[in-house]
């Protein structure tokens, strides 16, 4: 706002005032005698120019009406926390709990309530960047006070099916704010949110602030979904999901599986109140299929009461084992259905490989995946029959190196030995940690790997990596997978204690067999990557695309490796890879989260050193009077006429 029309409109106050200054101008008028004049005659010998200002009301309603005029355009507003001049970075929350039910509105549709007020509430010379952010932050708007781009994109505002990472969100308002003056950093969301002491100390002093009209609700929901395949002899196959209750109060449902859109079964389950229950439904009689497990009844967020896996074709597996003998692991092969062994020795096994090359390395072997139990083929012979090259070579299939030296990728540092390391923590979302616990795992001597971009930890200790997966990249192949398992099973109670050893076989086995290191997924979550290997070349050249379910179609990225990936699943539901004009493959996507499914606000976001307040809605941004005062100058002069037509009949 320029103060030019507010200093014209200021100086016609003085001159106002200066009218009623003014005695009136005397007409010349003939009379026949000035006797009765003479009063009026002396006024006029001692006239002046101007006279004394009287009490005028006609005066006092004129200034009223000038007054609320010029108030009027300079738009005064009421006080606010948030002052004039601002600059406003407003993160909207879109996750997935973002789509919960409250009294009739979802939670979103508040946080989009509030920031309309905050766009109605800016003054002339603010201005606001307006971001969306669940998994991903995304910048809808950058810094600017147009109010009605910035209303739009609010509008337009929906909440996707991807977890919440508020971290990631105020790293890029902080990226944004440190080049303005005085920033404000605004979050609008549930206060469902985590710990975030984590975050850089020059995040923290951002000051942000938290606007949520989100209430606590009770929900119940699916937070996880699998296929596994049991080790008795019959070998069923079972679609497992686990139903959490995140309510004070037990809960009677009814779960039902469904097989490619056809319902198949239905059981009832209790589940206690803050609590969880499994159920599993047996579809050994399923070749293959999209599977879909669903809870009955209504919540406040229908997103987590569906989950989808993905039934795979099961396939005749050959394993080769290297090294001497181990019951343990013979054990394990033998009780696996489906699968073919043999265990020859580390000299035997580099005749069977021969001079050939890796490319038909299966066929001469035998093998689609290979075990190293404390043993390692020697290094291939140098030049002219030298020495030995200085490095294990790489494996020519998919293996598994158990408690002895593996070849690594280049990046990735030689092991360290430890004594005794305990387990701290393991990869829930691997699928060789399914259905797995590693706590009481007591292990004599570890070699430990140190997580990095070519390395994926599976299993941590304090020192470091116990188990992890790696991948190396053969010129013109599919990339070879590799799992790293750096201790002696035998000197652990691994084998003899811990019912996780065959299951953790069985999911390795299985996952090196798909014939990468992604393979087909049988489910992913929702914000997660969505990767497939094609079985030829032509197929990952062929313009494919990833359909969601919604039918919105996203080009497929070409990988180095030839896997072809989709960036995040932001829809629940089942993908479809098609390439060629043919649906390739099948990619369910489900929410499989409890820290989005549990709807209980909190009343404080915990920084660290210092926690902030979640304030409940009705931000003070300042309402604008300038309608008021027109109004108010409207009805002054209304009354300034009545009086003035008054006098005039008086």
């Amino acid at each position: 706002m320029t103060w030019t029309p507010i200093l014209w409109l200021l100086a016609f106050v003085p001159a106002l005032i200066a009218l009623y200054f003014l005695k009136l101008r005397r007409t010349d008028a003939v009379v026949s005698s000035t006797l009765l004049w003479q009063r009026s005659l002396e006024d006029l010998h001692v006239n002046a120019p101007f006279q004394r200002l009287r009490r005028s009301l006609l005066l006092l309603l004129q200034l009223l009406i000038l007054i609320g005029l010029i108030l009027a355009v300079w738009r005064p507003r009421t006080a606010a926390w948030l002052a004039g001049g601002r600059n406003l970075v407003v993160l909207v929350d879109v996750s997935a709990s973002m789509a919960a039910r409250e009294a009739g509105r979802t939670r979103l549709e508040l946080a989009r309530e509030e920031a309309l007020k905050l766009v109605e509430g800016m003054g002339e010379a603010d201005r606001m960047a307006l971001l969306a952010f669940s998994g991903k932050t995304t910048l809808l708007e950058q810094l600017t006070g147009d109010k009605s781009r910035l209303e739009s994109h609010i509008r337009r505002i929906q909440a996707t099916a991807n977890p919440t990472n508020l971290e990631q969100a105020l790293l890029v308002a902080h990226s944004m704010a440190e080049a303005l003056p005085q920033p404000e950093v605004v979050v609008l969301g549930d206060g469902c949110y985590g710990d975030l002491s984590g975050l850089p100390p020059e995040v923290k002093r951002l000051g942000v602030r938290f606007i949520s009209k989100a209430t606590p609700l009770e929900n119940r929901a699916i937070t996880e979904i699998d296929v596994r395949r049991t080790f008795d002899a019959k070998g069923r196959t079972e679609v497992f999901a686990l139903v959490e209750n995140l309510a004070a109060a037990p809960a009677r449902l009814v779960a039902s599986l469904s097989i490619d859109g056809e319902l198949r079964d239905a059981r009832e389950l209790d589940v206690p109140a803050d609590g969880t229950a499994p159920v599993v439904f047996d579809v050994t009689s399923v070749e293959a299929g999209a599977a879909m497990v669903a809870l009955d009844g209504a919540d406040p967020l229908p997103a987590d009461d569906r989950a989808w896996v993905q039934i795979l074709p099961r396939r005749p597996l050959r394993v080769l084992v290297v090294g001497p003998p181990n019951p343990w692991i013979d054990l394990v092969l033998k009780a696996s259905q489906g699968m073919t062994r043999r265990r020859v020795s580390a000299e035997d096994f580099l005749g069977l490989l021969g001079a050939g090359g890796a490319e038909d390395a299966g066929e001469r072997l035998a093998a689609d995946v290979l075990v190293f139990d404390r043993a390692f083929p020697p290094p291939a012979p140098g030049a002219d029959g030298g020495a030995p090259a200085a490095s294990v070579p790489e494996p020519p299939l998919p293996a598994i190196y158990i408690g002895c030296e593996p070849p690594l990728p280049a990046g990735v540092a030689a092991p360290e030995a430890t004594k005794v390391p305990v387990v701290v923590d393991w990869d829930r979302t691997h699928p060789v940690n399914r259905f797995l616990v590693y706590a009481d795992l007591y292990i004599e001597e570890s070699r430990v790997f140190r997580a990095g971009p070519e390395y994926r930890s599976l299993v941590d200790s304090e020192s470091g990596s116990l188990i992890g997966t790696v991948r190396f990249y053969p010129p013109g192949r599919r990339p070879v997978p590799a799992v790293l398992v750096g201790f002696d099973i035998l000197r652990s109670n691994w084998p003899i204690g811990h019912y996780s050893f065959p299951i953790f076989f069985a999911n390795v086995l299985e996952w090196l067999g798909s014939g990468s290191d992604v393979g087909q997924q049988a489910r992913a979550r929702t914000g997660d990557p969505l990767v497939f290997l094609p079985a030829s070349a032509k197929d990952a050249a062929s313009g494919a695309v990833f359909r969601a379910p919604s039918g919105a179609e996203v080009p497929a990225v070409l990988e180095k490796g030839g896997a072809l990936v989709l960036g995040s699943a932001d829809e629940a539901g089942v993908y479809e890879l098609v390439a060629g004009g043919e649906v390739k493959a099948r990619l369910p996507a489900a929410l499989l989260r409890a820290s989005e499914s549990k709807l209980i606000p909190s009343k404080t976001v915990d920084f660290g050193e210092f926690s902030v307040e979640v304030r409940p809605g009705g931000e003070k941004t300042g309402r604008e009077l300038w309608k008021w005062l027109a109004l108010a100058a409207l009805g002054f002069l209304i009354l300034e006429w009545h009086v003035y037509n008054r006098r005039l009949a008086g």
